[in-house]
């Protein structure tokens, strides 16, 4: 996903969800890390 809005000329900031299961792991945690993005729950 970070690649295609890049592409696009897009700079992703933030990650914006609903505080679902897979969004909670540290995976994805580790992930928004590394790529510097803001995780942000609603």
């Amino acid at each position: 996903m970070v690649r295609f809005h890049a592409r696009l000329g897009a700079h992703m900031m933030g990650v914006l969800n609903d505080n679902g299961r897979c969004c909670k792991s540290g995976v994805f945690a580790k992930a928004c890390r590394r790529l510097g993005i803001r995780h942000r729950r609603k």
